[in-house]
């Protein structure tokens, strides 16, 4: 087997982030010996091969290491997983999980940000899945679950086979293993015909296919045929700090190989050279993230040699520079970019670069995130209001309901929370008992505004507005809901005009008839005397 001395040799390396200066390191170079030069790749080319390559043999296994240090340390958890193929290792450690800490790290700088109303007030508005997630970890936790491993094997039979990582689950004492075991059956990616959970041991439940299950259950999970292998995946694994998320890739051969035949030449932004650069740049990487409210980032990339880190600077600047071309802040740039020390690049963000990259470069984006899908859950609002209101008109001779109350009280498959802008981030309403509260409460409370009354669908133009959110407190635009059930998103200015062009004309004002008189009666007058009697 060829796989151990790669292992062993990325251990050997990565023991020096914690070996004091002027320790003799004399038995790395006895321990790389020829395959020091082929086991080098850098993540950026480890992602690109998860596609292409597989991760035959590692290596057999070389004579017994008799370091006393590493002869007394505990094989890890894992140890019994680790075979031929494996190229990385991840480690979770759910007791520094606090996903709600999260949040409310990430609302307390929405409002440093200005942002008017909590960056994140449901989490499902950015996750889905974060209630189901929360409630896993939380389940995981009172199960007694301590820590998660995720062995990652030869990744290409992984993506054809959909069968996923191989997953360690380890308990503090009197943990439920059982009760993880069935927590953890629904989770597992292809189904229990490829991977499944079982009980190995009182405290470890493992997700893997039944061969390594039943091999495990025989011979416990501590049990290794390349203890060696283990041992310096655990050393790479920690050699960047300990923190809750955890991080190990020691890349294969065949990877690096393939990685060169599929790219032989970097791109000319990248500099264009040889693609070993890369490909034997870099022996392995180690990562270590803590989550907030303190949070942390360390990357550590082990190159072959001082020289080889100074080429990896390269082209990571390289790569840097392209992406400040295409949009990205030259602040965050700065902040990414890694520094050479003696043979390894290293990135580190403490808490307060973390957070200061947070609230200059993450709320934007994540409020205008917001935004969008807000707008998109009102615009599905006004869709439903519209097609319940094609059917009332339907059900009452063409006639649209004359508010919103009355169509809510007609339409008993209309919730009232469609009338509840989530532009507005408000919560739903109550329990309301009868269609007559139902229809009190529309005419009060709904964030859109009904232009519908007195019109009948017959001869009502289909570009005609039928409905639109409230504009207070808008500032972008409003969603429109048309007589024809479409909706369309239009800036304040298109909306204002769409809006006032949809109105009903207003009468025209009616003068007050003149008051009704009586006749005059003409005054009586006496007969003028007739001249020829005056004579008389």
């Amino acid at each position: 087997m060829a796989g151990e001395p790669r292992l062993r040799d990325a251990a050997a390396l990565a023991q020096r982030e914690r070996e004091p200066a002027g320790s003799d390191f004399g038995h790395i170079a006895k321990l790389s010996g020829t395959v020091m030069a082929s086991s080098k790749l850098r993540l950026s080319s480890l992602l690109a091969i998860l596609l292409v390559a597989r991760a035959p043999a590692l290596a057999d296994a070389p004579a017994a290491d008799t370091r006393p240090a590493e002869a007394a340390a505990a094989p890890p958890p894992y140890a019994a997983l680790i075979d031929d193929q494996t190229v990385a290792v991840a480690r979770v450690d759910l007791g520094g999980i606090n996903l709600d800490a999260s949040i409310a790290w990430l609302n307390e700088l929405g409002k440093t940000a200005g942002a008017s109303e909590q960056l994140i007030w449901n989490p499902n508005d950015f996750v889905p899945a974060y209630a189901d997630l929360n409630r896993t970890v939380s389940g995981l936790k009172q199960s007694g679950v301590r820590d998660v491993y995720i062995v990652v094997h030869d990744p290409f039979q992984m993506l054809i086979s959909g069968a996923g990582p191989d997953l360690v689950f380890t308990l503090a004492a009197g943990g439920d293993a059982q009760a993880v075991e069935r927590q953890v059956a629904p989770l597992i990616p292809g189904g229990p015909a490829k991977r499944h959970p079982a009980v190995v041991g009182r405290s470890v439940v493992v997700v893997s296919d039944e061969q390594a299950l039943r091999r495990l259950r025989d011979a416990g999970p501590a049990a290794t045929t390349q203890p060696a292998a283990a041992a310096a995946l655990q050393k790479v694994l920690s050699a960047a700090g300990d923190a809750p998320l955890q991080l190990a890739v020691v890349p294969t051969n065949d990877m690096r190989r393939a990685f060169g035949e599929l790219l032989p030449v970097l791109p000319a932004q990248l500099g264009g050279g040889p693609t070993s650069t890369l490909s034997r740049g870099m022996r392995w990487l180690s990562l270590a993230i803590r989550l907030p409210p303190e949070p942390s980032l360390r990357l550590v990339i082990q190159a072959q040699d001082a020289r080889a880190a100074d080429d990896l600077l390269t082209v990571a600047n390289a790569s840097l520079k392209l992406a400040t071309d295409n949009g990205m802040p030259q602040p965050l740039a700065d902040a990414l970019r890694p520094k050479v020390e003696a043979d390894q690049l290293v990135t580190a963000l403490d808490a307060p670069a973390l957070t200061r990259i947070a609230g200059d470069f993450l709320i934007g984006p994540m409020l205008r995130a917001r935004e969008v899908s807000a707008r998109v859950r009102s615009m599905n609002n006004l869709k439903q209001i519209g097609l319940a209101a094609i059917t009332y008109a339907d059900q009452h001779k063409g006639e649209f309901p004359k508010s919103l109350g009355e169509l809510l009280a007609g339409q008993d498959a209309m919730s009232p929370a469609v009338l509840l802008n989530p532009r507005t981030h408000r919560g739903p309403p109550s329990t309301l008992p009868d269609a007559k509260a139902a229809a009190e409460w529309a005419d009060r409370h709904a964030d859109y505004v009904w232009l519908g009354a007195g019109r009948n669908a017959r001869d009502t133009h289909a570009e005609t507005v039928l409905a639109y959110e409230k504009p207070e407190g808008m500032t972008d635009g409003l969603n429109l809901l048309f007589a024809d059930g479409h909706v369309e998103f239009e800036n304040l200015a298109e909306a204002n005009k769409a809006i006032a062009a949809s109105r009903p004309p207003a009468p025209p004002p009616t003068s007050a008839p003149a008051p009704a008189t009586a006749p005059t009666a003409e005054p009586e007058t006496e007969p003028a005397p007739d001249p020829t009697e005056m004579n008389k």
